[in-house]
């Protein structure tokens, strides 16, 4: 009997630790260094996207497109400072590159909220995610 009451006790204890760290605000300096670091991540992952993108349309000699030089939501035509400035093509890579890094910097703001709020905020997050995905498919799509 008390080997069984111990082993429910236990139980109910890490049931309570488990759930004391779930959704658990985390300080916003951590948050801003996440932030900071995920924003980086996501600048580099566009970036590659946008060189596949410009070495793909060099091989292929492509000149242009239906999504030669369109804009994102933010209005960025994915020119890059010191590169050029010819607007690099917003094709369904590069729109999805942004789209995650965006997605993965939002979760990473949602940590300095707790509970529900935290978890409402991803959720949202997940959602513009899903809609810039959408979007993304649709400039492959008008190419062709």
């Amino acid at each position: 009997m008390n080997m069984t009451r111990a082993s429910g006790i236990a139980l109910a204890l890490t049931g309570l630790i488990a759930l004391a760290g779930c959704n658990q605000a985390e300080s916003p300096g951590e948050v801003r260094e996440d932030v900071a670091e995920t924003q980086r991540e996501a600048d580099r992952n566009v970036a590659d996207a946008r060189e596949d993108a410009r070495e793909e349309m060099a091989e292929e000699g492509v000149q242009g497109g239906t999504g030669y030089g369109a804009t994102d939501t933010y209005g960025d035509t994915g020119t890059v400072p010191g590169v050029g400035t010819e607007p690099m093509p917003m094709t369904e890579e590069v729109a999805i590159a942004k789209a995650e890094g965006e997605y993965e910097v939002a979760k990473e703001r949602c940590e300095s909220m707790a509970g529900d709020a935290q978890e409402q905020c991803k959720e949202a997050a997940e959602q513009q995610f899903e809609t810039a995905k959408e979007r993304a498919a649709q400039l492959d799509e008008a190419d062709e």
